[in-house]
């Protein structure tokens, strides 16, 4: 091995992890690392660019068990400086990693990566900065196109009914495929003024089913109560209003867990908001 990637790796890399990864890098990590041949200047652009901008507690993880992996995108150090200085500072910390591992990879040169910027920024402004824009940037990252074109669908990953966000200029716009049955709950507790997602447009389907245009309406409670935890009485109060407002109804959610809660301030106060009716149906008429 050249001395000056030896260099690198001790003077550069290695002082950003533990003892025990450093123990162990040359017997466990260096061999996957060189089957790739990487550059003095590669590596050396991720010790001093992308590592910095990763939380302390992800960089053993990052260098001594998916080092190979980045090394293995062949990737050059101007990629990786833009990593590191334009889109990283963008997202918040507890992403940053998932970012680099399952995103990053799906874009090869710097021209390709250079034209997804202004989605995200596009993405993270319309959305809110949210965990469920870091969802969608690592999801659909590489696909993204610029935010002056008049639509775009993107992918979202989730169990039950079919959730798909828009992008360009109506970033913030959700589509939601239900059945009739988590329709019509869904437009009763909202007629109701029961503090739901917005039906902005509905549409019946060949096969009967609906689709709902709506938007995003706040971040996942948990997230935002971690955040705020000043807030959390306040948030807990509203949230079980909902739960014996959507009750009085006669409406059963069928699934009203905590990641089906959303909260977004509105004139300086926190708002509460049941979201994704996918399961939900009447328990009573009228």
């Amino acid at each position: 091995m050249p001395l000056n990637l030896r260099d690198v790796i001790e003077k550069k890399l290695l002082p950003h992890v533990s003892e025990q990864t450093r123990r162990q890098f040359d017997r466990l990590t260096l061999p996957a690392v060189l089957r790739y041949k990487p550059s003095r200047k590669v590596l050396a652009t991720i010790a001093d660019e992308v590592l910095p901008q990763i939380p302390e507690r992800n960089r053993d993880y990052l260098v001594g068990c998916a080092l190979h992996s980045l090394v293995k995108l062949n990737l050059s150090s101007e990629k990786w400086r833009m990593v590191g200085r334009e889109i990283l500072p963008q997202l918040p910390e507890d992403y940053r990693m998932d970012f680099v591992i399952r995103a990053l990879p799906r874009v090869n040169d710097r021209e390709a990566l250079h034209e997804q910027l202004p989605a995200v920024k596009a993405i993270l402004d319309g959305l809110e900065n949210s965990q469920f824009a870091y969802s969608i940037i690592a999801q659909n990252f590489g696909k993204l196109q610029h935010p002056d074109v008049s639509v775009s669908k993107l992918s979202f990953k989730k169990t039950g009914s079919v959730l798909v966000p828009l992008g360009g200029e109506l970033t913030g716009t959700l589509v939601r495929k239900v059945d009739m049955t988590a329709y019509e709950a869904w437009k009763k507790a909202s007629d109701a003024g029961i503090p739901v997602e917005p039906i902005m447009r509905a549409k019946t389907t060949a096969e009967g089913n609906v689709r709902v245009y709506t938007k995003f309406v706040g971040e996942v409670l948990g997230t935002f109560v971690a955040l705020n935890p000043n807030m959390r009485t306040e948030i807990e109060r509203q949230r079980e209003d909902i739960l014996t407002r959507l009750n009085q109804a006669g409406i059963s959610h069928g699934h009203a867990h905590e990641l089906n809660f959303v909260v977004r301030i509105e004139e300086g106060k926190p708002v509460v908001r049941i979201i994704d009716f996918d399961r939900a149906f009447q328990t009573k008429s009228g």
